[in-house]
């Protein structure tokens, strides 16, 4: 083989490189806790989602992601929730369809629609027999479900045990949360990193002034945004959030 050749098929091996990996990279499915139930249910304007149920009880929490990821975010703080006895949701919002153990949700993305999203799966875990229902959500998730919360009493029948708001903006996309929002009786829980370039710290400090009681704040000297800030990692920070949301659950989301 001429020197030429060589080269030609050393290029061609190396600029395949990318496309392999990113191949394999696809081909590895999100993995959810063992025991999770795929389901299906409708947002409160008719499109079909999909999400998976962890665990059981009287008491159910809802978990929202944020814009740029999927339910698959949710995994490692569901599982951990299901076996601290709550009965637990991930969904996908619409049109967020990564397949594998993600799922899919029908229709087209559509932020502002998020909270027909949630409201819909409020009615489905209301129809699991849930007592009382917490939210929790990160970034456009965590908006959702504030916004869910200050009109509860257009979306359920049951209570409303608590409001987890992880790295939430006062709005994006059409979601909007207004201060006088934030008077809702149930407890609520807000959680950011201080040094979020998104701004999430200063948006956490302004709903927690704006919000009734019982209300908690926690900012972490992080920079981690949404989900991530549930990982492991920059001494602990992941654990101190992750163990909030767990005691704030276990002391205001359970059925009384």
């Amino acid at each position: 083989m001429s020197r030429r050749a060589r080269l030609t098929v050393l290029l061609v091996a190396v600029l395949a490189l990318p496309v392999i990996a990113a191949c394999k990279e696809a081909e590895v499915p999100h993995a959810a806790p063992a025991g999770a139930r795929v389901v299906h249910f409708k947002s409160s304007d008719g499109v079909g989602l999909q999400g998976k149920l962890y665990g059981s009880g009287n008491s159910g929490v809802i978990l929202s992601h944020q814009f740029n990821s999927d339910q698959s975010s949710w995994f490692g703080l569901a599982g951990e929730l299901a076996t601290d006895g709550l009965l637990v949701l991930t969904y996908n919002f619409r049109g967020y369809c990564p397949g594998g153990d993600a799922g899919c949700s029908e229709g087209a993305k559509d932020a502002a629609a998020a909270t027909e999203d949630l409201a819909g799966a409020v009615t489905f875990m209301e129809g699991q027999g849930v007592r009382t229902l917490a939210l929790v959500g990160a970034s456009m998730g965590g908006t959702a479900s504030l916004e869910a919360a200050a009109g509860w009493a257009q979306h359920a029948t049951i209570p409303l045990g608590g409001v987890v708001a992880i790295s939430a903006p006062a709005s994006f996309e059409g979601l909007q949360v207004e201060p006088t929002q934030l008077q809702f009786s149930a407890p609520k829980l807000f959680i950011a990193g201080r040094d979020d370039p998104a701004g999430a710290a200063d948006a956490a400090r302004s709903f927690f002034d704006n919000a009734s009681q019982p209300k908690e704040l926690l900012v972490l000297p992080t920079d981690q945004h949404d989900a991530p800030i549930l990982g492991v990692g920059e001494g602990g920070v992941g654990r101190q959030a992750t163990d909030a949301i767990v005691d704030f659950l276990q002391k205001y989301g359970r059925e009384e």
